[in-house]
């Protein structure tokens, strides 16, 4: 019984020119359709057989399949289509016209970077196919340190060592409130001025718990896990939200966003990765072409308007 070994040694061509000479029925026809000699042809099949340890060849009729070689046409054209399927996907992913990619990113930023990075992404790059995962920053961090996602775009470094982060840009905290708010129209706002607001908590104001804030904000009434939700609270006048200038919904025009100052805070924005790993091509591809848009980005032409730009900064570097 021919070992493990040899069975692996087998090649494709030899492989690819076995069906040859059975779809033309002559080894002289094959070899001239496959650019090689007959005896290099005849020598292949000759090699293909020893591997196998039985001949797929009648002695008498060398274009005649044995009993053997019947069995084995089958298997040997589904081993032919999985290895070509398999090197197609791999050059693929290599030279990103396909392939997969997962992404992690926090809903804060989602709505304001996902509908140019994936259109871009995506003219670019058509055959690869994105999944992308919304969720806390906390969540995001262990998808990627999970082997679940490629990377992920999160804030707040993450304390786990298997981890690396690189800071994007830094966005400004203000205040969330109805365009008829009593502080609506302020051109900033300090901190203090915020007691007596009924404060709606969020993922995003967890940053602020542990800073020279978060004294001021006390414990909110109620708590909220997803922005769609904030902005209808909001709305509907149940109260105020400190979150970060990326998250502002720009598009909602009963709503106004005002700097909050005294001190100013901001959140890092930045990619999460595995430290000392590389990433796909196609995650690569993706991480470039963020990098390049935002180098130079003009806030103002995304739907955000003049003063969110000034509460946006990229880090350099």
């Amino acid at each position: 019984m021919p070992s493990t070994n040899a069975l692996i040694d087998m090649r494709l061509s030899q492989l690819r020119q076995f069906l040859l000479v059975v779809e033309t029925k002559s080894y002289q026809v094959a070899a001239r359709q496959s650019y090689r000699s007959q005896p290099a042809l005849s020598q292949a099949i000759h090699q293909l057989e020893q591997r196998l340890g039985a001949p797929l060849f009648e002695k008498g009729s060398r274009a005649t399949l044995t009993p053997f070689g019947e069995r084995c046409l089958p298997l040997i054209r589904e081993a032919v289509a999985h290895m070509e399927r398999s090197l197609a996907s791999m050059l693929n992913m290599a030279d990103v016209s396909g392939g997969r990619l997962a992404l992690a990113i926090l809903p804060s930023i989602a709505q304001e970077w996902l509908p140019w990075l994936l259109t871009e992404f995506n003219a670019r790059h058509p055959g690869v196919e994105v999944r992308v995962l919304a969720d806390d920053s906390v969540n995001v961090q262990r998808l990627v340190a999970e082997g679940e996602v490629d990377f992920a775009i999160s804030s707040t470094p993450s304390p786990d060592p298997r981890l690396v982060f690189r800071p994007l840009v830094r966005d400004q905290y203000g205040l969330l409130c109805r365009i008829d708010h009593r502080h609506a129209g302020a051109r900033s706002l300090r901190w203090e001025r915020l007691g007596g607001e009924r404060i709606i908590g969020s993922m995003m104001q967890r940053f602020l718990d542990d800073s020279p804030v978060g004294a001021l904000l006390g414990r909110p009434g109620v708590y909220v896990s997803n922005l769609p939700t904030l902005v209808a609270l909001v709305k509907n006048r149940v109260g105020v939200v400190p979150l970060p200038a990326l998250a502002f919904p720009s598009a909602e025009q009963e709503l106004a966003f005002v700097p909050l100052v005294g001190p100013v805070m901001k959140r890092t924005i930045g990619i999460v990765s595995v430290k000392g790993r590389s990433l796909l091509p196609s995650a690569q591809a993706m991480v470039d072409l963020l990098l390049q848009r935002l180098e130079g980005f003009d806030w103002s032409t995304q739907g955000t308007h003049r003063m969110l730009a000034r509460m946006i900064r990229q880090v350099r570097g």
